[in-house]
């Protein structure tokens, strides 16, 4: 897993300077991190930052952690996004997961283990 999270920071850091070396205006950027509900901590937050070193150093930080593979607080991930302090006109959110299965709920806290996608 930790080759996929190296990869994906790597890419997210291309996005980010490509978009500031395309685009002359004012960029900021955020990032939320999610993990399994029963991960602590369950987020890793950045908010927006117009400061690229600033965002690079906190995507350097994050780390998987726990990975008793339950699903991921998706919908806690989206409503930390929602938190954030969304102040430009334009407005875009790269949503990136491991996995096309998303648990929306726990029944009776019991282990819920996805079946295998075949996209």
């Amino acid at each position: 897993m930790s080759s996929w999270i190296k990869k994906c920071k790597d890419d997210i850091q291309g996005i980010v300077v490509k978009i500031k070396k395309d685009f002359p205006f004012k960029i900021k950027v955020s990032c939320v991190g999610y993990r399994d509900f029963s991960d602590n901590p369950p987020f890793e937050t950045q908010d927006f930052t117009e400061d690229i070193d600033v965002f690079k150093k906190f995507l350097g930080r994050l780390e998987a952690k726990g990975g008793d593979d339950q699903c991921e607080d998706v919908i806690g991930g989206l409503e930390k996004c929602a938190e954030l302090q969304w102040s430009a006109p334009i407005k875009v959110l790269f949503h990136i997961v491991k996995s096309f299965f998303v648990c929306l709920f726990e029944k009776d806290k019991q282990k819920v283990t996805p079946k295998k996608n075949n996209f």
